[in-house]
């Protein structure tokens, strides 16, 4: 167990604050929520909530309070780029739910934001989360218009991992 700490700190030292962990390791979840607490209302705190959300990944319920927090946090800090992450959480979460009426309405809330930002990873991610559900549901026609509006808006803004993922979705 205490091996798992060192390693999980040195982790966290030499990539960046990213925390590279086994699922249910509770002790990265405790250590990022140690960290929480004893953060101010910084960045630090939404890269916290951030990695917190994703080590909760097997606890649905906990990781939507974290992800909640997290909005929560990067709206009072006028954060758009932590806002956009935490819309892309909860479009994450729809899609795992198999909800998509709900996955647009966070959609229609990081789109215009992402954009006018010009964080369009996020956008694209958030609309292949839209067009997955797609094919889950068999919306076949409706599929290929989306996926290829995405391929032709993310080729002209020469956006690499949009194109890629367009592509996927229209395979």
């Amino acid at each position: 167990m205490r091996m798992n700490k060192i390693i999980l700190l040195l982790s966290w030292m030499f990539l960046g604050g990213v925390a590279y962990v086994y699922a249910g390791d509770s002790s990265a979840k405790e250590i990022l929520m140690q960290k929480l607490e004893s953060t101010g209302h910084d960045t630090l705190r939404l890269k916290t909530l951030c990695e917190l959300v994703d080590v909760c990944k097997p606890e649905p319920i906990v990781r939507k309070q974290y992800v909640d927090e997290l909005l929560k946090e990067a709206e009072s800090q006028k954060d758009n780029l932590y806002k956009c992450r935490a819309y892309l959480y909860h479009i994450y979460i729809c899609f795992n739910e198999n909800n998509r009426e709900e996955l647009r309405k966070w959609l229609d809330l990081l789109v215009p934001l992402a954009k006018k930002e010009k964080y369009y990873d996020l956008v694209f991610l958030g609309e292949q989360c839209d067009i997955d559900l797609l094919v889950l549901n068999e919306s076949f026609e409706e599929l290929e218009d989306r996926a290829t509006d995405m391929l032709h808006e993310a080729q002209a803004l020469k956006n690499n991992k949009g194109i890629v993922l367009a592509y996927q979705s229209i395979a």
